[in-house]
């Protein structure tokens, strides 16, 4: 079995179990608890794919960098607790304090919150919403290409075509996205 199938099946099945779920809470959200709709339906559904594709980008890279279960769920709660907090999904950008905000640029929720915000909802942003997209987009496509490049096969095996710490090459759109931003 190719190695792309292996790190392809688990990120394309949760992308599509997400999808589902974005699409239950997107048609089911004003009627059952009167929230604010699109107002570019097209834009929400771009944003929605590039959002999902980065994030389970990040996550495939996550499980080949990962030694084991416990390391798998400490890095995922590393990014996801504060991505809650800080990334605009609990409060929105705005509201932060200038360092929360600046800090909030690591996390890929920031620019997607951003995106969704200024395309789909056409609402003033703090950071550009296509500056956000592209963001999304290349942090997903280096968390692709370094989770092939890290890839391996027997997880006893001493022989790595890279170090682990490679993987934090992924921040650095986040960074690109801090200091454009600002």
């Amino acid at each position: 079995m190719p190695a792309l199938s292996i790190l392809a099946i688990p990120t394309i099945s949760t992308i599509f179990h997400t999808l589902i779920v974005s699409a239950i809470i997107a048609l089911t959200g004003k009627p059952l608890f009167n929230g604010a709709t699109p107002s570019n339906w097209v834009a929400f559904v771009l944003v929605t794919l590039v959002t999902a594709f980065c994030m389970g980008s990040l996550g495939a890279l996550i499980g080949v960098v990962a030694t084991g279960t416990r390391s798998t769920v400490f890095l995922s709660q590393g990014i996801f607790l504060p991505s809650m907090l800080l990334g605009g999904l609990t409060m929105p950008l705005s509201v932060l304090p200038e360092s929360a905000r600046y800090f909030s640029g690591l996390f890929p929720t920031a620019y997607a919150m951003q995106a969704l915000e200024g395309l789909a909802y056409a609402r003033d942003t703090l950071i550009d919403p296509l500056l956000s997209v592209g963001i999304l987009v290349t942090s997903g496509l280096v968390s692709t290409i370094l989770a092939i490049y890290l890839f391996n096969w027997d997880s006893q095996n001493q022989a790595r075509r890279g170090h682990p710490l490679w993987a934090l090459t992924a921040l650095l759109p986040y960074f690109a996205g801090i200091l454009l931003s600002t």
